[in-house]
């Protein structure tokens, strides 16, 4: 199946450890491409607005940060029920990845002020770019495959 691709704001989340306890916690966002496996229109008295299933075709794995470049492909991957079991919800999806950055900007923003206050911006900004860069060097050579699979 083709998959509309699009560009999202994908979270970054780094394991926390303290005794027993483990659990993910936001270190920031990037931009990448995405599978779009739902889209849903709601209403509220607001209006009407969009939300999206999504799929980001870069797994991605705790470590990544301490163990640069550790990434696996993601396809799509629906259960007996017609649920994908590895979608992700958001609201906003984009053609241009000059959009999905602004917005991805805004969210690391609002993510260092309200959590990581005495962090380094500029080292957290180096981390997360060298992150995304990874991931679209990914998704570019996963397209290239598509596009090579479906020329044979």
């Amino acid at each position: 199946m083709n998959y509309p691709i699009k560009y999202a704001v994908q979270p970054v989340f780094i394991q926390l450890n303290k005794g027993s306890i483990s659990r993910n916690i936001p270190y920031g966002y990037i931009v990448s491409k995405s599978f779009i496996v739902e889209e849903t229109k709601c209403y509220n008295e607001s209006g009407c607005f969009t939300k999206y299933k999504v799929v980001y075709p870069v797994k991605l794995y705790n470590s990544f940060l301490a163990e640069r470049g550790k990434i696996s492909i993601d396809h799509p991957d629906f259960n007996q029920y017609g649920h994908c079991s590895n979608a992700h919800d958001t609201n906003y999806v984009f053609d241009r990845y000059e959009d999905a950055e602004k917005v991805c900007n805004e969210e690391n923003g609002k993510l260092i002020l309200n959590f990581y206050p005495n962090e380094s911006l500029e080292l957290r900004k180096c981390l997360l770019k060298e992150y995304e860069l990874a991931v679209l060097r990914a998704t570019t050579a996963l397209e290239l495959e598509e596009v090579s699979a479906k020329s044979k």
